[in-house]
Order: structure tokens, then C-alpha cells, then sequence
């Protein structure tokens, strides 16, 4: 069910003492006048169970723009266009499950900075994912590209506010050339993912900036873009704040054995992490500081992050590749030093 708060006219209850001789006509136009409809005031979207309704926060509720929320018994399920569209200063909170079925082309969740006419625009907003974007995409082996994208933040403007995808939320998107999450908007504020970001066709990028993030930019969910090819987090826009990594980013897949015992080949990936913006308060690959050998007597400090992990299989460029990519701005690379001082 998708919930809509709307303020509803509750009539009108009208008196009169007239003259005799008030025509009909008179009488009429005033009634009319004064039981016009009450407009109704723009408010909040909930969505609480399942729907195929597609919706996008300048209309919210439909009398204008409006705040949207996908509770974690609810989800949104389309087969064309994209299930929640920001596209005005307003918060979008995803605790449920969003599909998009069609199969190339498809977005799960798109940050809009562009206004009607296509100009830039800044946006006030804070998007929240603690549930799922999920886009199927082709069959397994279809060859050509099918560019899904799981959450895209897209314009020529600015999308101003933080977003956070929280411990336990996932992406999976399917299709060559697609990506989990796609920065292709500036955003004035915190980039924050905690999701299990997952595709497996070739080509594809588990998180990819073009643009800037003035913020901090932090991944903290693990990473796995299994197709030939394929990159984990590939950082072309420059970054204002730190860039930390406290997960596992993994590209490629190793060989193995199969069911029935016969050989399936290693599928070779690209670089785990490739930094090709300037990052200006330096990069944190953050594990718990125990060595392996020490981690067998000695156990990490309760709430130590994991060891962060990047692996590649069969790649000649690297697990980590630093360096321009064709997204990055004409002049030098810097990695600026950490806040803390590390470097």
C-alpha cells in the first residue's frame, strides 16, 4: 500500500439570512464560492507493502513535492522508468526492496540534479538505503551491453546533503557494462556505503565517481564485480575528505571445480580500487592492525574493523592502480595528507 498524507476539505456549513428578493442565481454563485475546495497540502510518502507504482519526490504524495519512505515490509517493482526518482529538496529512505526488471538501461534509484529544461540545479537532500536495489538485467551471457546502473546520482547540478547505504543493505545488478552505484552528479556533502555491492557480467564497475565528492567518501560494505574486466571501485571525480576502505573489494573470479569435477577456467578481472581523482585528506585502507600471525593468539579489539582486502584475479594492472582514468580532470593527481596526521 502506498500511503499518501493529504489534508482533506471537511465541508462547509453555511447560514444564510437573505432578502427576499435574492435571485437564484445570486444564492448559487455564493455557495459555490464559499464550499470551494480546500487545497491540499503537499506531505510524506510511505510505501508498506508491495507496489508497482513508480514514484518521484517533486510530486510526492501528488499535490506536490514530498518526502518518500519505503518501509522494510515494502517494495517497489517496475518494469519501465525507475521505481523513486529525487528530483526535489526533499529525503528519500529506503528500508524495503526496489526492482526495476527492465532489462538494459535500467536505474533502481536515480538522483536527478537536471530540472525540466535540463540545466543544473542544486538539490537538498538526504537519501538513505537500509534495504535493496535489485536489477536482474539480461540472461546470463548475453554478450552485448545492457549499462543497468543500482543507484545513479546524474546532472549537470549539485546533489547537496549525505548519502548512506547502512550495514546489511545490498545492490545486485545485472548486465555487462552495468555499475552499483554511479556518481555522475556533484555531491556537496558525505558519500557513506556500507552495501554488499554485487554484479557479475564483464565490464562492469561495483562503484564508480566521475564527479566530485566534497565530503568524506567511505566503503565499508564489500565489493564483488565477478565478470572479465571488471573494476571495484573506481574513483575518477576528486574527493574533499578522506578516502577510507574497510572492506573487501574483489574483482575476477578464481578457477575451479565444479559439481562434476571438470575444471572451470579463472575469469580475470581489473584493479580492486583504482584512484584517479585527487583526494584531499589521504586514503585509509583501515584493517584491525594484527598481524595474521598474531590474529591466531591474539583476537582484534572488540569493534575493530575487518582486515580490508583487495584482490584481483589474473590482471596484469594491479590490485590497486593509482593513476588517470577518463573520467579524471586535466591536471596532477594529489593525495593530500590524512586528518590524523597518518599518511
Amino acid at each position: 500500500m502506498v500511503s499518501r498524507a493529504v489534508d482533506r476539505p471537511f465541508g462547509c456549513l453555511i447560514g444564510f439570512a437573505l432578502p427576499l428578493r435574492i435571485s437564484f442565481v445570486t444564492l448559487l454563485a455564493a455557495g459555490t464560492a464559499l464550499c470551494a475546495p480546500v487545497i491540499a497540502l503537499a506531505g510524506p510518502v510511505t510505501v508498506n507493502n508491495s507496489t508497482t507504482t513508480a514514484l518521484r519526490t517533486s510530486t510526492g504524495d501528488g499535490q506536490g513535492p514530498g518526502n518518500i519512505t519505503v518501509e522494510g515490509g515494502g517494495s517497489i517493482t517496475v518494469s519501465s522508468g525507475v521505481p523513486i526518482t529525487v528530483d526535489s529538496s526533499n529525503d528519500v529512505t529506503v528500508n524495503g526492496t526496489l526492482r526495476n526488471d527492465t532489462v538494459t538501461g535500467a536505474t533502481g534509484l536515480l538522483v536527478n540534479t537536471n530540472d525540466a529544461n535540463g540545466a543544473g540545479r542544486t538539490i537538498t537532500s538526504t537519501v538513505t538505503l537500509g534495504g535493496a536495489i535489485n536489477i536482474p538485467g539480461p540472461d546470463a551471457g548475453t554478450a552485448t551491453a545492457a549499462t543497468n546502473v543500482g543507484l545513479r546520482f546524474a546532472g549537470n547540478g549539485t546533489f547537496r546533503g549525505n548519502f548512506t547505504a547502512g550495514a546489511g543493505s545490498q545492490i545486485s545488478v545485472g548486465g555487462r557494462e552495468s555499475i552499483g552505484i554511479a556518481i555522475d552528479s556533484v555531491i556537496d556533502g558525505a558519500f557513506s556505503s556500507g552495501a554488499a555491492v554485487s554484479l557479475a557480467a564483464g565490464g562492469a564497475i561495483g562503484i564508480r565517481s566521475t564527479r566530485a565528492v566534497t565530503g568524506n567518501f567511505a566503503v565499508s560494505g564489500n565489493v564483488g564485480v565477478a565478470g572479465q574486466d571488471s573494476v571495484g571501485v573506481l574513483l575518477g571525480g576528486a574527493v574533499g575528505g578522506q578516502l577510507s576502505i574497510t572492506s573487501s573489494l574483489a574483482t575476477g573470479q578464481q578457477s575451479f571445480f565444479d559439481s562434476n569435477g571438470r575444471r572451470v577456467d579463472a575469469v580475470p578481472g581489473g584493479p580492486a580500487l583504482w584512484i584517479g581523482g585527487s583526494v584531499g585528506q589521504g586514503v585509509l585502507l583501515e584493517g584491525d592492525q594484527i598481524t595474521e600471525a598474531r590474529e591466531q593468539i591474539t583476537p582484534p579489539p572488540s569493534g575493530s574493523p575487518a582486515d580490508s582486502l583487495l584482490a584481483s584475479e589474473g590482471t596484469s594492472l594491479g590490485a590497486l592502480r593509482i593513476g588517470p582514468t577518463a573520467f579524471t580532470a586535466p591536471g596532477p593527481l594529489t593525495l593530500g595528507l590524512r586528518a590524523d596526521g597518518g599518511g
